[in-house]
């Protein structure tokens, strides 16, 4: 169960970023155009956030599963 609500979370927050796309493309269509041809540049740090959260997410999970190594008394 847990999978299917990892993957459902992971599909919500990726609506979440193409909302959030849409709506600031929404905005610089009624702004000016230079504030316009930054929309590419928002687009790809808002995926790279993304990638980077989801990695790091996964990144803390193998941590945290990894052995831990005992020290031997010696």
């Amino acid at each position: 169960m847990s999978t299917s609500f990892q993957t459902a979370t992971r599909i919500f927050r990726i609506l979440l970023v193409l909302i959030v796309a849409v709506g600031i493309a929404w905005v610089t269509n009624s702004v000016n155009a230079s504030v316009h041809s930054a929309l590419p540049y928002i687009l790809v740090v808002l995926f790279a956030w993304e990638c980077t959260r989801v990695l790091t997410i996964r990144y803390r999970k193998r941590k945290k599963r990894a052995p831990r190594e005992r020290p031997t008394s010696g």
